[in-house]
């Protein structure tokens, strides 16, 4: 330990140097300086585990000089050196977290009792500190493991990969469903805002597991090109259904896409993962190379059918459709749809037509002619403004649209109705 005594009268400095033991206390380096300027020179220079400063001190006082410390390296313990009562500096205290005060004239015995307790705090806190940093050792080792996982499955050293993955799985895996999860950030908006590769880890991890904090997950990232991450979670088994997989991914990338000034596309799937991990990198990889269009969104496959899953996004998008036409006459666009559902328009398009039968246009059209012939039927509201409460601005465009569902012109329809 090395402590710094800061004193404008040199003969206090001196004596505190002389009457304290020092050795006994194991304290390596004693420095002394006479005004805050000399301190921070010190502090600058030098390696200081605790200050021990006046407060009454000519020019700039021992409270700047805490504070200044306390700004530029906080792990510096601090005490006071002061004739006036403690409590005259209790805010201060608070505000810049000093471990104590001892009053003048000082007493050398108090001083060392003083300096024991903080070598406490300090060895406390060094314990902190060797945890941490082991902590992050054990991180970057993994996420070194999951690194080379993914390099062997891109070269041509695929047993090496699968070999890697057995022992993963033996080691975090063992009784748990795996998932994997591909976040790939297609472009940043803003150059300036782009985020360090450790800290996309280390958010990647904190989120994941608080949104899982139930299933008792473990959350591993591996990357080897920039701007994509790959996410494996080892969750409980079975504790996870498949729309509690698709809501969590949801909550998941909403966060991204609100605290990322980014384009993202992420790719995931409900169920866990079955078989050779090459062969599920690979899926995914090749899935993600089919959107080179930037599509932003979550795009999921089912595992044993190799097709996206669609029935709940299909009975979603019915809905909102429904919602948009019915109650709020807006103008329904297929972008509009696919951001509501964070998917590829040409994908969502095709899984529509798939579940419905019917393609999303003609769809859409649809509920615009039913909701166009209840109110033909039920109000007397003119048919140029019927028309344009679903959307059109072309009147005769309108009828011959209401003319194919209906095989009468709105007002024709309207009389036979009446």
């Amino acid at each position: 330990m090395n402590v710094l005594l800061v004193d404008d009268q040199k003969e206090i400095v001196e004596n505190i140097r002389n009457g304290v033991r020092w050795e006994e206390l194991l304290v390596e380096q004693v420095y002394t300086a006479v005004s805050a300027l000399e301190a921070k020179l010190i502090l600058v220079n030098f390696q200081v585990d605790l200050l021990i400063t006046d407060i009454e001190m000519p020019g700039e006082s021992g409270i700047r000089l805490a504070e200044w410390t306390r700004e530029k390296y906080e792990d510096v313990e601090i005490v006071f050196l002061t004739a006036y009562s403690k409590f005259d500096y209790a805010k201060s205290a608070v505000t810049l977290r000093i471990f104590d005060y001892i009053l003048q004239p000082v007493n050398y015995a108090e001083i060392e009792a003083v300096i024991r307790r903080v070598q406490e705090e300090w060895k406390k806190k060094e314990q902190v500190r060797i945890l941490r940093r082991q902590a992050d050792v054990v991180k970057e080792q993994q996420n070194a493991i999951f690194d080379s996982l993914l390099m062997k499955c891109r070269s041509d050293r695929q047993e090496d990969a699968e070999s890697l993955w057995g022992e993963l799985i033996r080691h975090d895996g063992e009784g748990r469903d795996i998932y994997v999860i591909l976040v790939h950030i297609r472009h940043w908006l803003k150059l300036k805002q782009q985020w360090p590769d450790a800290l996309m880890r280390f958010t990647f991890v904190n989120v994941m597991t608080e949104l899982l904090t139930e299933c008792g997950c473990e959350v591993r990232v591996g990357s080897t090109e920039p701007g994509k991450y790959w996410i494996f979670l080892f969750a409980k088994k079975g504790i996870l259904t498949e729309e509690q997989v698709e809501k969590k991914n949801r909550i998941f990338f909403e966060f991204l896409k609100k605290h990322l000034d980014s384009r993202i596309s992420m790719y995931a799937d409900h169920k866990p993962v079955g078989g050779h991990i090459v062969t599920v990198i690979g899926q995914l990889t090749d899935r993600s190379a089919r959107h080179a269009d930037g599509e932003c969104g979550i795009f999921y496959q089912d595992e044993d059918s190799g097709e996206a899953r669609g029935a709940d996004v299909t009975e979603r998008l019915m809905a909102w459709i429904h919602e948009n036409v019915w109650k709020r006459g807006g103008n329904v666009t297929r972008a509009d749809a696919a951001e509501y559902v964070s998917m590829n328009q040409e994908y969502m398009s095709r899984m529509f037509k798939e579940k419905t039968g019917i393609s999303f246009k003609d769809y859409v059209l649809q509920e615009k002619m039913k909701y166009a012939e209840k109110l033909l039927r039920e109000t007397a509201m003119p048919v140029s403004v019927i028309a344009s409460k679903v959307g059109f601005s072309n009147f005769s465009h309108f009828s011959a649209m209401f003319k194919r569902f209906y095989r009468d012109a709105p007002a024709d329809y309207r009389k036979k109705m009446s």
